[in-house]
Order: structure tokens, then sequence, then C-alpha cells
């Protein structure tokens, strides 16, 4: 990835433009996509600068494990490589999917969900500033 003349593209290992300098910002590729923004729109690119994706999110995580967390009104749920809700936004926090877990945190608990977003390890939340 490489920022030119303020926009982001995307270079080879010779250092030659793969993808080019088109979007507005542009993140790491992870499971075979990469969040860009262009026109003010999260999409999702693969390895050719094929759009593949694009969301209406209000944030949206890296694909891991072909799930990515995103955040729709103040909640966080995971979506699969073509876009359709696979977890529904519930969580208050949700983080990448590693070995078939993700840490999420749900209303006073927190713990390892599956891929179906059951809790299969959980215990009581305290918020760090509630501890003090």
């Amino acid at each position: 990835m490489e920022q030119s003349t303020g926009v982001f593209g995307f270079l080879n290992a010779k250092g030659e433009w793969a993808i080019p300098a088109l979007y507005e910002e542009g993140y790491a590729f992870s499971d075979g996509l990469a969040a860009v923004v262009k026109d003010g729109a999260v999409q999702f690119i693969d390895k050719t600068g094929k759009p593949v994706l694009e969301t209406d999110y209000d944030d949206v995580g890296d694909f891991s494990e072909g799930l990515a967390a995103f955040e729709q009104d103040g909640k966080y749920g995971y979506i699969n490589k073509k876009g359709a809700v696979v977890i529904e936004p519930t969580f208050d926090q949700a983080d990448a999917f590693k070995n078939g877990l993700a840490h999420a945190i749900k209303g006073g608990w927190e713990g390892l969900i599956n891929a179906k977003g059951a809790f299969v390890v959980k215990k009581a939340y305290v918020s760090p500033a509630s501890s003090e």
C-alpha cells in the first residue's frame, strides 16, 4: 500500500503500481481483501483491484476466517465476504476471528464467541471506568 499525492494504491514486490492510487484511504490486505474508501464509501477490493463488496456500515474491520466485524448504530456484528450478515449486530464490542473464535462484549458479559455468535467462554464484564 502506498500513498501518492493524497490518494492510496497498492504496489507489487517490484515497487510497481499493482493497483493504481485511486482511493481516499487504503488498508492492508487481510484474508484476500483490502478495505478502501472511494468517493466516501467503504468497499473491499481483491488483489486485482476489482471491487467485490461495498458497505454502508459505520465501520467495518478486516476480514479474518471469512468474516469481518461491522458496526451499525453502535452495535457490532459480522458479515461474510459476500456482505451477508451472519451474526446480527448485538455486541458492544467485536474483534476479529482467530482459530474459530472471536473476543466479544455484550451487555454485562465478555468472552469468546463462535462463528454463530454464541458465547463458548464468557465471564462477567467490568468496564475499566466502573472499576475505579
